[in-house]
């Protein structure tokens, strides 16, 4: 799309300039601020919530999220009002939506009515400034909070109605197909996460196996390969925790959903001790355990050590008691995490899993060339799946970028939109 034919100069830090036919008003001009109180008929509005999808329904009864107590205190939201988180800018992932409900939202967030101009294109405006945290020059205090008189004071550009909602449709249109292309490929990420478990679970369980099945005894893994043994981890593998005495500087590490990789001293995982003495020492291929808390399914549980380096003492540590490929063991265990076995098998408030239960737990014993051979199938399926999800995560983040260029470009009147058809 090619530029407007003519600008003005603004005196707005982040637009130099604007279509010479636009108009700048101020936004007290437009906004009327909203601040009806829901009072003892909370019950009546749903509840909503400002994110990155927009101004979104929220479910109370999924129990996911915390809740106040009540809700006498949550604003009232109609449909078509801005809603602004004026508050923690920088750091909130999303300041502004428009929302197409009625509800009730929390009353920490400021609530405009629109008024005298397509509410649309004001909110496009405010997401592209969002999406680039423009909108810094008017944070101020250590919460990085705007002042809603210095909000209502600032200038926007409007162009003419009809242009106005010219701009609208192009845009709606542009985005729901952006928004539909990157809908798609993340369908196709979470259908390779699904391959991914499906083939780790069938090798380390021996369902591709060309020979017959037996019955285990093992609830979680019910059948296997006639010629496999199965035994107790605890002939296999012992637990130890050797304490990084003396404090020596050594690699931090840190379990992940990526695996074990090693902390950034620079940006670590989590809050850094002052003493690194209580760490445990692991070494390389040593099967690395979280089994606290096992109801918080967003945690890895298990992993394999690549390097020698040091963990937080909350972790189980399995060292082989005998040579064996432990990489395959740890796609079994890792097995487990992904169909959330561990879950059912902790104990207490906690739901945690200690090395005694581990140790007792029942695995799957292929003969050592089988090992060998499901792990190196294995090994090469996971890195191709890998590397296809991160062209898709790179084509994600591409679209991303596009639609908000897009957004930017057209509300800002760098672009002329006028011609486009939607």
């Amino acid at each position: 799309m090619k530029p407007y034919p003519d600008y003005r100069p603004t005196d707005l830090p982040w637009l130099p300039k604007i279509p010479a036919h636009w108009e700048q008003r101020r936004a007290k001009n437009i906004f009327t601020e909203s601040s009806k109180i829901v009072g003892r008929d909370a019950k009546n509005y749903p509840l909503l919530s400002l994110t990155l999808r927009g101004v979104i329904h929220r479910d109370i009864d999924s129990g996911k999220g915390k809740f106040p107590a009540s809700f006498d205190t949550y604003k009232v939201v109609e449909k078509g009002n801005m809603v602004f988180c004026l508050f923690d800018v920088e750091e909130t992932p999303r300041t502004v939506g428009l929302s197409e409900y009625e509800g009730m939202i929390t009353g920490a967030y400021t609530i405009f009515q629109v008024h005298g101009v397509n509410a649309r294109f004001i909110y496009y405006y405010y997401l592209a400034l969002d999406n680039v945290k423009a909108l810094q020059p008017l944070y101020s205090g250590l919460r990085k909070t705007i002042p809603i008189e210095r909000l209502l004071g600032m200038r926007l550009p409007v162009p003419p109605r009809e242009e106005q909602d010219r701009i609208v449709r192009f845009l709606d249109a542009k985005v729901a197909q952006i928004d539909r292309l990157i809908a798609i490929k993340q369908r196709q990420i979470e259908d390779l996460v699904n391959l991914k478990k499906k083939i780790i679970h069938q090798a380390v369980c021996g369902e591709t196996s060309k020979v017959g099945l037996r019955a285990t005894g093992i609830p979680w893994n019910p059948q296997c390969p006639q010629h496999w043994n199965i035994q107790r981890a605890k002939y296999l593998f012992f637990t130890e925790k050797t304490l990084n005495v003396g404090n020596k500087e050594k690699n931090v590490l840190s379990l992940t959903l990526n695996g074990v990789i090693r902390n950034n001293s620079d940006s670590p995982i989590g809050l850094s001790p002052q003493s690194y003495a209580t760490y445990q020492l692991f070494n390389p291929n040593d099967l690395v355990f979280k089994l606290i808390d096992l109801n918080n399914v967003s945690t890895s549980r298990v992993g394999l050590v690549p390097e020698r380096g040091v963990m937080s003492s909350a972790y189980l540590r399995l060292i082989a008691r005998k040579k064996c490929n432990v990489r395959y063991f740890f796609y079994q265990y890792y097995d487990l995490w992904l169909r959330n076995v561990y879950n059912g098998l902790g104990a207490g408030v906690r739901q945690t899993l200690d090395a005694t239960d581990l140790l007792n737990m029942m695995v799957l014993l292929p003969p050592p060339q089988e090992q060998d051979e499901i792990v190196y199938n294995l090994d090469n399926a996971v890195i191709k799946i890998a590397e296809t999800s991160s062209v898709l995560m790179k084509q994600i983040d591409c679209l991303k970028e596009l639609k908000a260029r897009l957004i930017s470009d057209v509300v800002t009147g760098a672009v002329d939109a006028r011609g486009k058809e939607a």
